[in-house]
């Protein structure tokens, strides 16, 4: 497992048990989401005209609270919903912002009890620097068509820390329609890991699970 989800798992476990003991955290706590997330947008290996930078974002919070110590700071938006189909899967869709940078996903439909993306639905979103780059999400690599790949999403609503949503993300030459020839991305884990890192992504007490 990721050593940046055990020590937060860690954290956040502590957090909890004394929201629960207060029956109140200053408004986070209880059945607010609560996002851990790690990614950094950066220009492809080789793209003319682009830089490899990128900032990387570090969110540790609850929806509505200022960012967790040691992390980003700012004030953390999230949400996260998993909605029961008919035909007996689900549909899953979460967003974290912090400032001005954020990631979404909607539409991932996953079987009931987690699994890997099913069907073509799967959209992500991505800002950066003011710049909205979207793309297909699945579960295959990342290519032209399926630009996001999102790992076998984890849905377990009895972990330690409350209901728990967890998967990661890689993008590769998502593009922003405002300019898809200039403005190609990717998303990843970011520095210091190595290039093509997935984003660890973690959602807790996500409505409906």
């Amino acid at each position: 497992m990721d050593s940046k989800l055990i020590r937060t798992s860690s954290f956040l476990g502590a957090t909890l048990t004394v929201c629960a003991l207060l029956a109140s955290c200053g408004g986070g706590g209880g059945g607010t989401v609560f996002a851990d997330a790690l990614w950094q947008v950066r220009c492809p290996v080789g793209l003319a005209g682009c830089a490899l930078g990128g900032t990387p974002h570090d969110v540790f919070g609850f929806d509505g609270q200022d960012n967790g110590p040691e992390h980003d700071p700012g004030a953390v938006r999230t949400t996260c919903t998993v909605d029961s189909l008919a035909d007996g899967n689900v549909a899953i869709a979460f967003s974290v912002s912090l400032g001005g940078a954020s990631l979404a996903v909607r539409n991932a439909v996953v079987p009931e009890g987690g699994g890997t993306i099913l069907g073509t639905a799967c959209r992500t979103t991505v800002v950066e620097d003011s710049v909205t780059y979207a793309g297909q999400c699945g579960s295959s690599a990342p290519s032209a068509s399926q630009p996001c790949q999102l790992s076998t999403i984890t849905l377990d609503p009895h972990a330690a820390d409350g209901p728990t949503l967890q998967t990661t993300l890689l993008c590769q030459n998502v593009t922003a329609a405002s300019d898809p020839l200039r403005f190609i991305r990717d998303l990843e884990r970011g520095s210091p890991a190595p290039r093509a890192t997935p984003a660890p992504l973690r959602f807790i007490h996500c409505t409906g699970l």
